[in-house]
């Protein structure tokens, strides 16, 4: 094994194969189908290794936690992390949580509507909107935290942070075994990202609440609060009828406090879908085409 060793450093072929395969080693985020190969791991992991329970009471607004670092191929001239790249560890951030706690409502109201005679089921990325606040270093380790932020009739919003490595939650529901932090001190946050996905059958769209309460994410709405006579387009209203629950229980109107609460957020996204309208391409001259 020694000589081995020695004969390739001695050969200029040999240095130059090894520096190959280390440099790709240290780079393997960024090589071809890698993203294709991370994000179908999410699906894999949590369908056959980590199968979350089926009792998910209190889960649906919990962070999902992945880590990620930012190799050389990430970095731009500035010798940190590139914007661009942000995006390709949010999508993978973005699949675990949706196998984590939805693997089972998507499967289960996909079976549902298919029997009805739609078409196969999706979920559909609608839009990402990034903020970026520090800079990452190159290979250096970060964590991705990701939660459901709000939903609407149309569209479930899910928030990322993106924060320095050693970063603890209080306890980790899923993973009792583990140490949360017991002192709570402020994160350094690096990036924060909102993006809105679309459940659809077909042609026709699936409100995030069905999908919730077919993955027992969701209490089952209270008879008092209004709603519309379609199933697939269930009107969620915060009412007077709604009555206080006792502190760390799980009910429907905590879920729905905790909706509306992150909504505003979400509304200021939506705004960005008018945008389109103001292109106007033959209304004024350009710089030119480059």
């Amino acid at each position: 094994m020694i000589s081995l060793a020695i004969d390739l450093f001695s050969n200029a072929g040999g240095i130059g194969a090894l520096l190959a395969i280390t440099f790709l080693l240290l780079n393997l985020k960024g090589l071809p189908f890698a993203w294709h190969v991370r994000i179908f791991s999410c699906f894999f992991q949590h369908g056959f290794i980590t199968r979350t329970p089926k009792d998910k009471a209190g889960l649906l607004f919990q962070p999902l936690i992945t880590s990620t670092r930012s190799p050389a191929l990430e970095c731009d001239y500035n010798l940190h992390k590139s914007n661009s790249t942000y995006f390709s560890d949010l999508d993978v951030a973005r699949a675990h949580l949706l196998a984590c706690l939805m693997r089972l409502g998507i499967t289960e109201a996909g079976k549902k509507f298919k029997s009805q005679g739609y078409g196969s089921f999706g979920v559909i990325l609608g839009g990402v909107a990034c903020n970026f606040r520090r800079e990452i270093k190159p290979y250096e380790v970060v964590d991705i935290y990701t939660r459901v932020l709000s939903w609407d009739r149309k569209w479930l919003y899910l928030v990322s942070y993106i924060v320095k490595k050693g970063t603890k939650p209080k306890a980790y529901t899923l993973q009792p075994w583990k140490k949360g932090c017991k002192k709570a001190r402020k994160p350094a946050v690096c990036a924060v990202s909102v993006a809105k996905y679309v459940f659809k059958q077909g042609r026709m769209t699936i409100p995030p609440e069905l999908v919730f309460q077919e993955a027992r994410l969701l209490p089952m709405k209270p008879a008092v609060i209004k709603t519309d006579s379609s199933y697939i387009s269930p009107v969620v209203n915060v009412t007077d009828a709604m009555e206080p629950a006792e502190a760390g229980a799980w009910s429907w109107e905590v879920a729905e406090r905790e909706r509306v609460r992150g909504k505003g957020v979400a509304e200021l996204m939506n705004e960005l879908d008018t945008l389109h309208e103001d292109f106007e391409p033959d209304s004024r001259p350009a710089l030119g085409v480059y």
